[in-house]
């Protein structure tokens, strides 16, 4: 099961004259969730599910204990801070049939340059989708203009075209899957990232 609720921290150091020591801490999503880490070693597993959990393994010894986020932010803010800022995702709806941006999506674009142009060596990711409306093959194509209609719209907006990738995927991942013509389904998902 995918769940970006967790992101685990892994610093490993080495003591000169000492064994290798490697150790593991478990870090909420953005939304607060946490989900499971399982570290093995030589003596067994350990498994993290708690925020900021950790284990430190140095041979065949590991050692499990929980720190407050105050000692984990002091103690990895240099590796912290290193980490990539999290994706921001967007989504730009069509009007029926068509590769044009419905009215209330035209304020989403500069939102979307904001992210971009507020980011260190920044990339966007485009994704069309469409409705169930059509056969596939003609939703496909829907999809695609869709999501070239958005690059070249960004591209008009500042956004380089060599910092933009593309997918399409036609009908095969609605919002809703149980209204054939849902709006909310003719959408281009924008990730910043």
């Amino acid at each position: 099961m995918t769940q970006r609720l967790l992101l685990a921290l892994l610093c490993a150091s080495s003591l000169a004259g000492c064994a290798h020591r490697e150790r593991v801490i478990l870090l909420p999503g953005p939304d607060g969730k946490v989900g499971t880490v399982v570290v093995q070693g030589s003596s067994g597993e350990t498994t993290l599910n708690t925020a900021y959990a950790t284990v430190e393994v140095a041979g065949s010894r590991a050692k499990a204990k929980t720190l407050s986020e105050g000692e984990v932010q002091e103690r990895y803010k240099a590796a912290l801070g290193a980490m990539p800022e999290r994706p921001v995702s967007f989504t730009l709806l069509f009007a029926f049939d068509k590769a044009q941006l419905a009215p209330e999506s035209r304020k989403v674009v500069d939102a979307i340059v904001a992210e971009f142009s507020r980011r260190t060596a920044p990339e966007v990711l485009i994704i069309g989708h469409t409705d169930k409306a059509g056969e596939s093959p003609y939703n496909e194509e829907l999809s695609r203009k869709r999501a070239e209609a958005t690059r070249d719209t960004l591209v008009r907006a500042g956004i380089p075209r060599d910092g933009i990738e593309m997918q399409w995927r036609g009908e095969r991942e609605p919002l809703s899957g149980t209204r054939l013509m849902d709006a909310r389904n003719r959408r281009v998902q924008v990730k910043v990232r």
